[in-house]
């Protein structure tokens, strides 16, 4: 039986993007894609609980994906105001060794409100002691958020939305595009290793490249090597030069084969300011994240669309595919 579409929505201010892929050789091909535009904030709706607002929201879930065959949906959430961190654990660890010990940190970082544990695989390394180290990404979610997130998403047919950062949507969005451009995207003849659910294989090409998402009132980046995201973060600044000293202030302890050779800008504040002060602090040419370039298309974009702003939901859609 050949792959179902993937679906994914993002929440961010007062819009919901959405999207929708399919298997397709060589990635992926494009079966919707759009934004619906809301008089309240999507995501306060969700903690605040406006029962209108919920109510909207659903149906607007709904009506995008009438007629879809997606077997799952992914619902991506920005990282600003929310409790994340990465985590290394032993690879031989079991499931409920991981479990307990991130409910622990989940204690600690979010404070003692229920929360719904979310984690990711990010990535394997070397622990320097002849064994292995594995690295997720963890998401303390407030449990009536989570909740309700549900309830938006439940008249789909489907299992329940499976929650991601949009740093996890545009690192797949940036791997996809670096795969899909001449040589690596890096100007190596090689490929990176193909990004999935699972873990990165060894003797995945260590080039590093910058996502970095550009917001009114945050900045998130993502730092991906050998087709894996290998670090997140964010800054609560809309200001472009402040924006970049954050970043590199993130990638500063990544110095040789993770330090970024390509950056590349997304989301709603992607500037020409923007692009002309990531260039500078980092000795390249900064380019746009556009993840349409990275797929199949049926039809042609209207003249003067770019995706930019669809890196998070489209790239949400893309994990399964690649690889």
């Amino acid at each position: 039986m050949a792959p179902l579409p993937r679906a994914a929505i993002e929440l961010c201010g007062s819009s919901m993007r959405y999207a929708e892929a399919e298997p397709a050789p060589g990635g992926a091909r494009l079966l919707r894609l759009g934004a619906c535009e809301f008089a309240f904030d999507v995501r306060g709706a969700l903690e605040r609980g406006h029962e209108t607002d919920l109510a909207t929201l659903a149906d607007a879930v709904r009506d995008v994906f009438r007629g879809s065959r997606a077997d799952g949906l992914a619902a991506v959430l920005h990282p600003d105001g929310l409790t994340s961190w990465a985590a290394p654990f032993d690879a031989a660890a079991d499931d409920a060794a991981v479990r307990a010990r991130l409910e622990q940190e989940a204690a600690l970082f979010a404070g003692s409100g229920p929360h719904a544990l979310l984690a990711h695989p990010l990535f394997r390394e070397p622990d320097g002691a002849g064994g292995t180290r594995a690295w997720v990404l963890a998401l303390a979610l407030p449990e009536l958020w989570a909740a309700r997130l549900d309830r938006a998403t439940r008249g789909l047919d489907r299992p329940g939305a499976r929650v991601l950062l949009s740093t996890q949507g545009a690192a797949t969005a940036l791997a996809a595009l670096l795969r899909s451009e001449p040589g690596d995207g890096f100007g190596n003849a090689s490929e990176p290793a193909r990004p999935g659910d699972g873990f990165a294989e060894d003797g995945a090409s260590e080039d590093a490249a910058l996502a970095v998402g550009l917001y009114d009132a945050h900045a998130e980046f993502a730092l991906v090597a050998g087709g894996r995201t290998r670090l997140t973060g964010h800054a609560r600044t809309a200001e472009p030069a402040d924006a970049a000293f954050a970043a590199l202030r993130l990638v500063a302890g990544t110095a040789g084969a993770h330090a970024p050779r390509a950056v590349r800008l997304y989301g709603t504040h992607a500037t020409p300011g923007a692009f002309e002060a990531f260039g500078a602090a980092f000795g390249v040419e900064a380019r746009a994240l556009d993840p349409l370039d990275a797929v199949a298309l049926d039809t042609p974009r209207p003249p003067g669309f770019t995706g930019e702003a669809f890196a998070p939901a489209l790239g949400a859609t893309l994990g399964r595919f690649e690889g």
